[in-house]
C-alpha cells in the first residue's frame, strides 16, 4: 500500500528524501481504504489533490501539511490541528471544522460553502477570495484573519472575536455579526445589504465606500467608525453608541435611514435621479 500512498498523494517516498514516518504511511493507507483518519498524525504530510467524500479527520494532527487542491465535501475536521496547513484552492463544501486549531491556515480561493467553523481558532488565517456562503463562524477567534474579496453571503459571525480583520471588498450580504467584536477591522467597499451588526463592538471600524443598505447597527458601539461615502439607505442606528465620534463624511441615505437627530446624512444621488426621472 505504500506505493499507493506515494503515487496518489505525492509523498516524497525516495529513501534519500523521505521524511514521512511509517505511521503516516499507514494512516494514509487507512484513510484511502476507509475514509477515516481519526487522531492520525500527519504533520508536514503532502496530501495534495486528495479526493474523498465524507472523510473523517476528527482530532487529526495536520499541522503544516500540504493539502492544496483537495476535494473533500462533507469532511469532518472537528478538533483537528490545522495550524499553518496549506489548503489553497480546495473544495470542501459542508465541511465541519468545529473546535479546530487553525491559526495561520491558508484557505485562499477555496470553496467552503455551508461550512461549520464554530469555536475554531482561526487567528491570522488567510481566507482571501474564498466562497463561504451560508457558513457559520459562531464564537470563532478570527483576530487578524483576512477575508479580502471573499463571498460570505448569509454567513453567521455571531459572537466572533474578530479584531483587526480585513474584509475589504467582501460580499457580506445578509451576514449576521450580532455581538461580534470587530474593533479596528477594515470593511472598506464591502457589499453588506441586509447584514446584522446588532450589539457588535465596532470601534474604529472602517466602512469607506461600503454598501450598507438596510444594515442593522442597533445597539452597536461605533465609536471612531468611518463611514466615508458609504451608502446607508434603510440603515438602522437605533440605540447605537459612539456616533458622535464616528465619521459620516460623504455618506448618503434616504428617508428610511434611522439615525439620531443632528446627523446630516444627504440623500443618495441615484435616488434623486430616479425620483426626478419619475416626474418627467
Amino acid at each position: 500500500m505504500k506505493s499507493v500512498a506515494c503515487a496518489t498523494l505525492f509523498f516524497l517516498c525516495e529513501p534519500s528524501a523521505a521524511t514521512l514516518v511509517e505511521t503516516q504511511i499507514e494512516a494514509v493507507d487507512r484513510l484511502l481504504e476507509t475514509g477515516k483518519c481519526i487522531e492520525c498524525q500527519l504533520k508536514l504530510a503532502d496530501l495534495r489533490g486528495l479526493n474523498l467524500e465524507n472523510a473523517d479527520f476528527q482530532r487529526a494532527v495536520l499541522r503544516d501539511a500540504d493539502m492544496k487542491n483537495v476535494i473533500l465535501p462533507s469532511a469532518n475536521f472537528a478538533a483537528a490541528d490545522l495550524r499553518r496547513t496549506e489548503l489553497e484552492r480546495t473544495a470542501m463544501t459542508s465541511a465541519v471544522f468545529r473546535d479546530a486549531q487553525m491559526r495561520g491556515v491558508d484557505m485562499e480561493k477555496s470553496l467552503l460553502t455551508n461550512g461549520d467553523f464554530t469555536n475554531a481558532d482561526m487567528r491570522d488565517a488567510d481566507l482571501n477570495s474564498t466562497t463561504a456562503d451560508g457558513s457559520t463562524f459562531r464564537n470563532a477567534d478570527l483576530r487578524e484573519a483576512m477575508f479580502i474579496r471573499a463571498s460570505l453571503r448569509d454567513t453567521i459571525f455571531v459572537d466572533v472575536m474578530a479584531r483587526k480583520v480585513k474584509f475589504q471588498r467582501a460580499d457580506i450580504t445578509g451576514a449576521n455579526f450580532t455581538g461580534a467584536r470587530l474593533t479596528n477591522s477594515d470593511m472598506d467597499r464591502v457589499q453588506a445589504t441586509g447584514a446584522n451588526f446588532a450589539n457588535a463592538e465596532m470601534q474604529n471600524v472602517s466602512f469607506a465606500s461600503a454598501n450598507l443598505t438596510h444594515v442593522n447597527f442597533s445597539g452597536a458601539d461605533l465609536s471612531g467608525a468611518f463611514f466615508r461615502r458609504s451608502r446607508l439607505v434603510g440603515a438602522n442606528f437605533t440605540n447605537a453608541r459612539g456616533l458622535d465620534n464616528a465619521t459620516f463624511l460623504g455618506a448618503c441615505g434616504d428617508h428610511t435611514t434611522i439615525i439620531p437627530e443632528g446627523f446630516d446624512i444627504k440623500p443618495c444621488s441615484d435616488l434623486n435621479e430616479a425620483k426626478q426621472g419619475s416626474h418627467q
